[in-house]
């Protein structure tokens, strides 16, 4: 595959456009698990339940989706490649299960709690399976946050993940000849 070529510039515009879509990304993160943890208990559980939908479908998609792309952008683009580093593909990970979770798991949990606090209203969070689903939602999110902040950690400090073992094979090569 062909590289593209950024100058300083382009490049510093994709490294802000990715800090700032992973910062969104991870402040809706918080503001859902806020909604979730302090404020579905308050009787307004179908209010609340549109807001965190809000949140998802209007902040944390266009964000994880975003920040995928920039990520490609950066692998097409510069010397880090797609696999030539163990870390980048631990960020790729990082970025694609919460996207699979949130289509396979948060989805139907959302509609779902939806439905009950429709139907039953105001005393939909005493209900226990209501409760049981905001419960594995919120600590399902708390894991997505943490896999986040190290997706965070992963670029600044690069650790001892080395490089993949068809990088470290051509490195040899290149310093044998």
């Amino acid at each position: 595959m062909k590289k593209i070529k950024l100058n300083k510039n382009g490049y510093l515009i994709l490294k802000f456009s990715h800090i700032v879509l992973a910062c969104t990304w991870i402040g809706g993160g918080v503001a859902a698990l806020f909604l979730l943890i302090f404020r579905l208990d308050d009787g307004h559980a179908y209010g609340v339940l549109t807001a965190f939908q809000i949140i998802d479908l209007g902040i944390i998609v266009p964000a994880n989706i975003g920040s995928l792309i920039t990520g490609l952008l950066f692998s097409i683009a510069t010397h880090w490649g797609f696999t030539k580093h163990r870390w980048i593909v631990l960020k790729y990970l990082i970025n694609l299960i919460p996207a699979i979770l949130g289509a396979v798991l948060f989805a139907p949990w959302l509609i779902r709690m939806m439905e009950i606090a429709e139907t039953i209203g105001t005393d939909a969070a005493l209900r226990q399976e209501f409760y049981a689903l905001r419960n594995n939602f919120a600590l399902l999110i708390a894991g997505q946050l943490l896999l986040l902040l190290v997706a965070v950690y992963l670029p600044l400090f690069k650790p001892g993940l080395g490089g993949t073992k068809s990088s470290r094979k051509l490195k040899r090569t290149a310093t044998s000849v």
